[in-house]
């Protein structure tokens, strides 16, 4: 009980330890991309953030010191081999999972330098993208050295930390009372899983909880890169489950295909024999003989994030056009749609398979033809 007691305390410590080194980073966050005057306007709320962070970054340690915390009920296996081994693994444990938590924040303040926001599912573009050509990215446009070597003093100043912690184990001056000592570890215990679910209401911790003020910026300084990435992991599996014609159809209210093109051009369901929905939604044109003998060259360009809308200032004065004034007067232009999502990838699928969701180019089907394809 001696040496579960003691290594309970060393975990405590590391703990707090946690909290100061994720405190003194979400303070760096907020000194590198905080507007101007929020200390002063939003003084109270900036207050109920770094309470609420503490909330956040409790849950995260906790989760990633769980396997610290079941090991120390073998303390009391009386093996003298094993507990120090016990120590030494904790250890560390701590100093390589430190380390890398410490490495996820950072590269969380360099994903907000870019894309204004925490770690989210975008950032599975690095391996799914062009590796090579984002790692040429952020060795141009991040401070690679500085950030690697505020890395590597970090974690030797952790390091230290740490192996003071578990420096060799030395037993409590004096002898716990038995009754007490397990009524404190069942404490511990309830504390240490409350820590887990972040909440002690009806509802665990998530990520409405960071809403502590009416700026943004200040909502997202409750969370932690940590948080975020394990809500972008969960995203991205369930973007990634494939999701079959049955399931669409049952969760629609349909029973089959013609039912959905009845309702769609008002027709009877007799009117629709064949079970392929393409066959009712695509027409083919006619061949051309002119055509073929005199097949045209298409381009088409898609352009990213243009709203039509920002057309309407243009003036002599306010030239928001520039040299694609002359196409506006002299091509055609159609003014009269809406795009299908506000998501380049999805707009893209929609565009090239005539589909919006879910999802597939993040799926195992991404390689697959469809008969849906506009190519087709």
């Amino acid at each position: 009980m001696k040496f579960y007691l003691k290594q309970s305390i060393n975990l405590f410590k590391t703990y707090l330890l946690g909290l100061l080194l994720f405190g003194i980073l979400r303070l760096v966050y907020l000194l590198r991309f905080g507007e101007t005057g929020i200390f002063s306007n939003y003084s109270s709320d900036l207050v109920a953030a770094f309470i609420t962070g503490i909330r956040f970054d409790t849950q995260i340690l906790c989760y990633v010191l769980a396997l610290i915390f079941l090991l120390n009920f073998f303390l009391f296996i009386k093996i003298p081999k094993l507990q120090n081994s016990i120590v030494t693994f904790s250890k560390v444990y701590t100093i390589v999972i430190f380390a890398l938590l410490t490495a996820i924040i950072i590269i969380d303040h360099q994903f907000y330098t870019y894309f204004k926001t925490h770690i989210n599912i975008l950032v599975f573009g690095f391996v799914e993208d062009d590796t090579s050509a984002v790692l040429a990215s952020v060795w141009t446009d991040h401070p690679v050295i500085r950030v690697s070597i505020a890395f590597c003093i970090i974690v030797f100043v952790l390091y230290k930390i740490v192996s003071k912690i578990y420096s060799p184990p030395k037993e409590l001056s004096k002898s716990p009372n038995t009754i007490a000592s397990v009524l404190l570890m069942l404490l511990l215990t309830g504390v240490f899983f409350l820590g887990i679910r972040g909440s002690y209401g009806p509802f665990p911790l998530q990520i409405d909880d960071s809403t502590v003020s009416e700026n943004q910026f200040i909502n997202g300084l409750t969370l932690n890169g940590l948080f975020t990435l394990e809500k972008a992991i969960e995203e991205r599996n369930e973007s990634s489950k494939p999701i079959y014609q049955t399931d669409v159809l049952a969760n629609s209210g349909y029973q089959s295909i013609k039912e959905v093109m009845a309702d769609y051009y008002c027709l009877p369901i007799d009117s629709f024999p064949s079970a392929n929905y393409l066959d009712y939604l695509f027409e083919t044109t006619d061949s051309n003989s002119f055509l073929e003998k005199n097949p045209p060259n298409v381009v088409f360009v898609l352009m990213e994030s243009f709203g039509g809308y920002y057309l309407n200032f243009h003036s002599a004065k306010l030239n928001l056009l520039g040299s694609l004034e002359k196409h506006i007067h002299e091509d055609l232009l159609f003014t009269n749609f809406l795009s299908s999502t506000q998501g380049t990838i999805y707009s893209l699928e929609n565009i090239l398979i005539n589909k919006d969701y879910p999802l597939i180019s993040s799926t195992n089907r991404r390689f697959e033809s469809f008969q849906s394809s506009i190519a087709y």
